[in-house]
């Protein structure tokens, strides 16, 4: 799927809209219900309009901050009305934390706390929080953890890793969140990155197995099957650990890949994410098999 334009004829990509259409979205209003509704409607019809794929997921994404942050922010203020408030952090992970949203995609967000145990006020603002994000129907990723508890979890397992290495912050302490960058991101040692490293390509390997290792699958799994997204993801995780580049643009500027290559890769990731858009809207759930 993610192959180059002299093995595949794709669509040119739709120009990328998303400044001009953020400004757009519908405002809110104080009901984060009809807020969610309002901006799920908003987006679809961009996307119905022809939108391309990562206008839509990049707006998914803004739209999600802002329900999700008007939501920790009433939590963190019911909980600090009968507790001292603590340092805390909120945190967006994975394709949520890149900013790569499909319209029905899980959300993964970490509660970043300080030292120890969470106390009264971490407990009390988080449990508010996820509630709240439950009652909008939310399928969550969801976490309440220190800077120690994330290494722990993370030096035992790579999906952990991965997941942190697409952090972005959302709101709250931003020291703590720093903390946690500055490990996670720019603190990981060789032996770390060499583990990485290792059991990404073995989980690759592994994903080839389950889902098809052939580019001509009759009904392929747009993010998960060989030269899917998952793929790309892979190769920027990779080279994220090992070379310390950000996305296909920082590739392109320190050189490590031709610019032939990434404009190639650009138009095949538009056109899958343009693909796994339309298959979410069509269920009205997430799934990213490619039915006949």
């Amino acid at each position: 799927m993610l192959v180059p334009e002299t093995h595949a004829s794709l669509p040119a990509a739709a120009p990328y809209e998303y400044e001009a259409r953020l400004a757009a979205l519908p405002p809110l209003t104080g009901d984060p219900r009809a807020d969610f509704a309002a901006q799920r409607r908003y987006i679809a019809d961009v996307h119905r309009a022809g939108a391309s794929g990562q206008t839509v997921v990049r707006l998914q994404s803004a739209a999600m901050d802002r329900i999700v942050v008007v939501l920790w922010e009433r939590a963190v203020a019911e909980a600090a009305k009968g507790l001292a408030p603590s340092p805390v952090s909120l945190v967006a992970l994975g394709g949520y934390g890149r900013r790569d949203l499909a319209p029905f995609s899980d959300v993964d967000l970490l509660v970043l706390h300080g030292e120890r145990e969470p106390d009264a006020f971490v407990k009390g603002a988080s449990e508010r929080f996820l509630y709240s994000l439950w009652d909008l129907k939310l399928e969550v990723g969801y976490g309440v953890r220190d800077l120690r508890a994330c290494e722990a979890l993370a030096s035992e397992d790579h999906t952990a890793r991965t997941a942190l290495l697409d952090l972005r912050h959302l709101a709250g302490d931003r020291t703590l969140f720093r903390e946690l960058e500055r490990e996670e991101l720019l603190g990981l040692s060789q032996a770390k990155v060499d583990k990485f490293l290792s059991d990404k390509l073995e989980e690759m390997h592994s994903r080839r197995d389950r889902f098809g290792d052939s580019l001509y699958l009759l009904e392929p799994n747009v993010k998960e099957s060989e030269g899917g997204l998952r793929d790309l993801q892979s190769a920027l995780w990779l080279a994220r650990v090992r070379f310390k580049v950000a996305g296909l643009t920082e590739l392109l500027a320190r050189a490590l890949l031709p610019e032939r290559d990434i404009r190639d890769m650009r138009r095949a990731r538009d056109f899958l994410w343009r693909a796994r858009n339309e298959m979410h809207y069509l269920a009205g759930r997430k799934g990213d098999r490619l039915p006949f």
